[in-house]
């Protein structure tokens, strides 16, 4: 696999294109299966229940209980937090670093955490751009 790497050695992308395109905000080589080993084949739609490690997106609606008090979202607050004043003292170009560790260790769980929305009742994840943006907020 022909992986991009960052200068801190983050893959930042994969040669791949995704074969779970949720949305079109996905931009190729953006796959959040980019997972390797026992989790290549982790599904990424039509997902009826969330893991502990995964981020659950969204809100407003009845999400909002669901979202906020999930364990992955938890975790995820977390790792933000601990990561915030480094954040924002930062550089841009070191931003982008933090964000992509932040996301980054969400993904390497294991299981693996996803980025996930609901979507007709069911939950898909977004992929990592949307994960990034989510993490830059």
């Amino acid at each position: 696999v022909d992986e991009n790497l960052d200068p801190t050695g983050i893959v930042v992308g994969s040669s791949r294109a995704s074969s779970a395109a949720v949305n079109d905000d996905k931009e190729e080589g953006d796959d959040a299966a980019a997972e390797t080993g026992a989790h290549a084949n982790w599904p990424l739609e039509d997902i009826e229940e969330p893991t502990e490690n995964d981020v659950l997106c969204g809100r407003g609606g009845g999400t909002y209980h669901q979202t906020y008090h999930h364990p992955g979202n938890k975790r995820y607050r977390k790792w933000v937090e601990e990561k915030k004043l480094e954040y924002v003292n930062s550089p841009n170009t070191h931003k982008r670093v933090i964000m992509l560790e932040i996301v980054r260790k969400v993904r390497e769980q294991s299981p693996p955490g996803r980025f996930l929305k609901l979507l007709s009742g069911k939950w898909s994840d977004i992929g990592d751009k949307k994960a990034r943006e989510k993490t830059s907020q």
